[in-house]
């Protein structure tokens, strides 16, 4: 009866009658070929067809010719990737996979707990587009549009997420790359890497794998609500998708064209999230509906799980992302926070008349090499008491080393002509008077 409900639930949801397929009628003198995964019929892609495409028709005086080859017809994301390259494809949608395949770098707004909610996501893409624009043509591509994956949670088989302690032994499939894999050795689980995405209901269901960090809307879709008994709702990491052209054939449109879709992509992007980010929320709803756990975390249980991964933010700096980005993004995210009045845990701050004075009590010796004082909960609350007593951190002393404190930490670093790490060091420590 549950699968019955929901099943009827999933068409009223995704499945719609999908709209016939046409090119623009007016004369065409620029025809795309476009690979994407996305099923055709489903809500992604009819809020491709009903918001996206006409955008673009509109941008090019109705000369541009589309055509999407839906459903990973042409294979996934990697061929996408490799059939653009040769020339076969003038453009993908890519999943968040497929963006970090195409562009690594954009894997700094993948980063768990960076965001507390698409408006800051929303913020960002006003002031970030150009830089990832930027990432992209290095690599031959040219985003057309940056729109969501989602918010993805997390889902288990046996265990109950709720606490960090609880990820310990798990088996987590990693589709995601490197950032994903390293966060997941910081929590203690057992890695069972897979490319392809195919597999992994597959996996699910056999028992091969325990648990994974996926997008409601796709758990949906591949019926994995009758195998996972409990989802996590906490939003672990925003993964973005994006829509590219190669550059070469962006290129070839005259420069009225390119620039009427530069200036209306942010605004027909945000169309189409606000549909399909409410239809990925009814997603959530119907699998609790049908009778998954919300697995629920306390405040507590999260800042826990956040202190523990975060350091995973400084780690691959220099590695996955040049850390120049890195501190763009969090001075975005800091900036933004400070107006808004939000604190690291994305608690209001309190008015500075309730703020009481934070203990300046030096942390516990560093580990060697001092790695350890980036998820040490009692270094940073040290180091921002300190800061905030110096007028470097303006908020709550909660032990976590977010955006806010990143940037206080740099500036004190700048004036006092130590290594501009925005990380808690040992000569951070020593500087503000711990050992």
């Amino acid at each position: 009866m549950k699968a019955k409900y929901l099943f009827i639930l999933i068409i009223l949801i995704i499945f719609h009658a999908s709209p016939a397929f046409s090119e623009p009628r007016t004369a065409i003198k620029y025809k795309w070929r476009i690979g994407t995964l996305a099923p055709q019929g489903v809500g992604y892609a009819i809020a491709v067809q009903e918001i996206l495409l006409p955008e673009l028709y509109e941008a090019t005086r109705q000369e541009l010719g589309i055509k999407i080859y839906w459903g990973g017809i042409l294979g996934d994301d990697r061929n996408h990737i490799k059939q653009m390259e040769i020339g076969k494809l003038h453009g993908a949608g890519l999943s968040g996979q497929g963006s970090f395949l195409a562009c690594p770098e954009v894997g700094v707004i993948a980063l768990p707990f960076l965001f507390t909610g698409f408006e800051e996501v929303d913020y960002l893409k006003t002031k970030m587009i150009t830089s990832f624009d930027a990432q992209f043509e290095k690599r031959g591509m040219k985003i057309l549009f940056w729109v969501d994956q989602d918010f993805d949670q997390t889902y288990s088989t046996g265990k109950m997420i709720q606490k960090a302690e609880d990820f310990k032994g798990l088996r987590f499939v990693n589709w995601c790359g490197d950032l994903e894999k390293n966060v997941l050795e910081r929590l203690g689980c057992e890695i069972v890497p897979e490319e392809n995405v195919g597999n992994i209901p597959g996996m699910f269901k056999s028992g091969a794998i325990d648990a994974g960090v996926a997008p409601a809307i796709w758990m949906v879709g591949a019926q994995l609500y009758t195998v996972v008994r409990h989802v996590n709702p906490l939003r672990f990491r925003y993964t973005p998708a994006f829509i590219v052209a190669r550059k070469s054939a962006f290129e070839k449109l005259p420069e009225e064209y390119r620039k009427n879709i530069e200036n209306t992509r942010l605004k027909t992007a945000q169309r189409f999230c606000d549909r399909t980010r409410s239809e990925t929320g009814r997603c959530l709803k119907a699998m609790f509906d049908y009778g998954v756990t919300e697995a629920k975390s306390s405040d507590e249980a999260v800042a826990e799980i956040r202190r523990v991964i975060t350091p995973v933010w400084y780690e691959m700096a220099g590695k996955l992302y040049p850390p120049e980005l890195l501190d763009e993004v969090l001075d975005y995210m800091a900036a933004y926070r400070s107006e808004k009045g939000v604190a690291e845990a994305s608690a209001p701050a309190p008015a500075a008349a309730e703020r009481a004075p934070a203990p300046v009590v030096a942390p516990a010796a560093a580990p060697a090499g001092g790695e350890g004082l980036m998820s040490d909960v009692n270094a940073i609350r040290f180091v921002q008491g300190r800061l905030r007593e110096l007028g470097y951190y303006p908020y709550l002393v909660d032990g976590i080393l977010g955006p806010i404190t990143y940037r206080g930490i740099k500036k004190y670093q700048k004036d006092k002509g130590l290594p501009e790490t925005g990380t808690v060091t040992p000569e951070l420590v020593k500087s503000l008077g711990g050992r």
